[in-house]
Formats: structure tokens, C-alpha cells, sequence
């Protein structure tokens, strides 16, 4: 009777450090969970303070603002644009933000805002290219590739040619003209660039556009009109090239008042005035 009176004493006791032992770990789990919560918030406190502790130290306030690309709008408006002003706290400033703005306006066609630790910020400005001024009714800037980048404000033409006979369906969506007739534009635009252009950029005047008979041109000067179609650019500007060489050696074509392209086997040359030496069109 001793054995099965000591064996349940044994048992009872088991169960009661087993009891205790389970109680004593739901405390723990119990105590943990409440540090894990009151933890979040104060490691949520240092963080706030940390951030307020380095974004008004004044060791990382803006000494060198250095801007870069930008050559329509000035370092000032570049600034105003982005929300930065000097000597602000560079680990302040937003990054992403800044640039969203700064992509807002009309010439920026991309940016980038960086650090320079510890004391300097970065901004590099790439702006659109204006290649010719679309006539709307408003006037448009637009690039060589097609795109409509911003209205024409004042001063803002400079020696670009107006192109017309568009309609705002004929405007480019993204980067690919969207009608024969836009592309035709671009192409011309494209091929006539640079140095070695067949018709220099101050010269060029306007590309009147049409969809039955292509482009036309308006110079500055003779031969002021230059009908010269759709489809191979490189060979007709190529043609006029040689043309204005020669007429101005050639004392016989000083009156040249249009030259028609369409047909590069049949070159029609108009005089200014049907007085002149030249009476009728001369075809070469």
C-alpha cells in the first residue's frame, strides 16, 4: 500500500512541475510578446529621432550644388523646379521627388538627383532639341525625331523652321510617327542636320507639308522655294547641293526663284520673274 501511495505522490508532483513549468513558459512567451510590441514603437521613436538627428546636422548641409546639361533654363529656375534650395540638408532631400519635377517641365526630357557626400548635390539635366516649330494654330516645339515636346513661348523660335499643313492627328505617339506625312517631315529633319546639311540651318525657313504632293520648302534667299516631295531626301538634298554650287559660279542661274525635286530625272528650275533673261522653266 506504501509503493501505490508513494508512486501517486510521485505522479501528482510530476504533474504539478509540469503545470508549473507550462504556466512559467506562457509568462515568458507572454513577456516577450508584450517587448515585441512596445519595442516597435520605440525602435519606430529612435528612428524618427535618428533622422531629425541627421537631417538638420548641419555637417551635411548643401556646400556645392553642381548643375549640369541645363541650357534653356537657368541654375536658379533648375532649383526652384526641384524643391532645393541652398544649403539645405542633402539627406533631406527626396530624390525620387526632385526628379519627378524636374521631368515635368517642358524642356527637361530626363534628369537625375544624386548625393555627393558629405556636403554636395548633383543634377544633370538633359534637355529636348528643338528641330523645327509645328504651327498648329499655337505654335509647338518639336524634336527631329517627331515628338511635340512644349508650346512655343516667347523667344523660343530662334532660327528654327515653322513647319505647317500638319493636323494634330499626324503628331507622334511615343517615339514612331504616326501618318506618311509626319514621317516625311522627320526624315527631312533628320537627314538635313548638322555641319555638312544641304540647306544650313539659318537658311531653311519653312516646310509647308501636304498629303498629295510632300514637302515643300521657303528659304531665305534664292532659290526661295524648294519643291521637293516624298521619299528619297538624301538624293534631292544631295541634288540641290550641287545645284547651289553651281549657280553660284554661274552668273545664267543668279535668278533661280524655285527649284522643283519631285523628279530626280527631271529637275525644273523657275526664274523670279517671267522678265528676267530666263522666260520659261528651265528643266535640266
Amino acid at each position: 500500500m506504501k509503493k501505490k501511495k508513494s508512486l501517486r505522490k510521485n505522479k501528482s508532483k510530476a504533474r504539478q512541475a509540469q503545470q508549473r513549468a507550462h504556466v512559467q513558459h506562457r509568462l515568458v512567451l507572454g513577456f516577450k510578446t508584450i517587448g515585441g510590441i512596445l519595442a516597435v514603437p520605440l525602435m519606430a521613436l529612435l528612428f524618427i529621432f535618428t533622422h531629425d538627428l541627421i537631417t538638420q546636422w548641419k555637417h551635411f548641409n548643401a556646400q556645392t550644388i553642381q548643375i549640369t546639361g541645363n541650357r534653356h533654363l537657368t541654375d536658379k529656375q533648375v532649383l526652384e523646379l526641384a524643391g532645393i534650395h541652398r544649403a539645405q540638408n542633402i539627406l533631406a532631400v527626396n530624390l525620387g521627388l526632385a526628379r519627378r519635377k524636374l521631368i515635368s517641365h517642358g524642356w527637361i526630357a530626363d534628369a537625375a538627383v544624386n548625393r555627393k557626400l558629405p556636403a554636395g548635390l548633383g543634377i544633370e539635366i538633359r534637355e529636348h532639341t528643338p528641330a523645327a516649330v509645328l504651327d498648329l494654330g499655337p505654335g509647338f516645339l518639336m524634336d527631329a525625331k517627331g515628338t511635340v515636346f512644349k508650346k512655343l513661348g516667347p523667344g523660343e523660335s530662334g532660327r528654327l523652321p515653322v513647319v505647317s499643313g500638319l493636323v494634330y492627328t499626324d503628331l507622334a505617339v511615343g517615339k514612331q510617327p504616326v501618318t506618311p506625312l509626319m514621317l516625311a517631315v522627320v526624315n527631312l529633319l533628320e537627314i538635313n542636320r548638322g555641319a555638312a546639311a544641304a540647306i544650313p540651318e539659318k537658311q531653311l525657313k519653312k516646310i509647308q507639308a501636304d498629303r498629295e504632293t510632300g514637302l515643300t520648302l521657303t528659304l531665305a534667299g534664292r532659290p526661295a522655294t524648294i519643291k521637293i516631295g516624298f521619299d528619297r531626301y538624301f538624293e534631292k538634298l544631295h541634288l540641290l547641293s550641287l545645284i547651289s554650287q553651281f549657280a553660284a559660279k554661274t552668273q545664267t542661274l543668279t535668278a533661280i526663284e524655285s527649284i522643283d525635286l519631285h523628279n530626280t530625272n527631271r529637275i525644273v528650275l523657275g526664274p523670279v520673274t517671267p522678265d528676267t533673261a530666263i522666260v520659261n522653266n528651265k528643266e535640266v
